[in-house]
């Protein structure tokens, strides 16, 4: 009886900080720092050579192509990146970073990185490790259905 009472505080307690990470995530997206899949887009240009097609887009972040069009013509007007056809088929478009765009995925990355520092710095090694490995098993859960 005492391995289910403690199975069942467990379950409680992992449900709540599941809801308090959500809420987190909810408040930080209602003041503005999230940015609704821009971050996304610009990150994946960033780590594919600063180029992409806007389908390659679409499969990477699972969303439809209107969604894409849409996070694309906000960044195309910020400047951030450019669409151009591609040389060897005039129908196809190719998506690239501009150099503001190069530089502002750098600086958001270096001030990601500072963030994960200091929060693996207060979890201590063993924990942040821990941490890893279930974030990477919720991934794998989330992937198998």
């Amino acid at each position: 009886m005492d391995r289910q009472t403690d199975r069942e505080r467990l379950i409680e307690e992992v449900a709540d900080a599941v809801q308090k990470m959500r809420a987190l995530r909810r408040g930080r997206k209602r003041s503005g720092e999230s940015d609704s899949g821009r971050g996304m887009v610009l990150n994946y240009l960033y780590t594919h050579e600063g180029q992409s097609s806007p389908g390659d887009l679409r499969d990477y972040m699972y969303v439809t192509t209107p969604r894409v069009t849409a996070l694309l013509n906000e960044l195309e007007e910020e400047q951030l990146i450019i669409r151009e056809t591609t040389a060897c088929d005039r129908r196809r478009v190719s998506v690239r970073l501009t150099d503001l765009g190069w530089q502002r995925v750098g600086q958001r990355r270096k001030e990601k990185r500072e963030e994960i520092a200091r929060l693996i710095d207060r979890l201590g090694t063993e924990d942040a490790e821990a941490l890893l490995r279930i974030c990477r098993a919720v991934e794998e859960l989330e992937k198998n259905g």
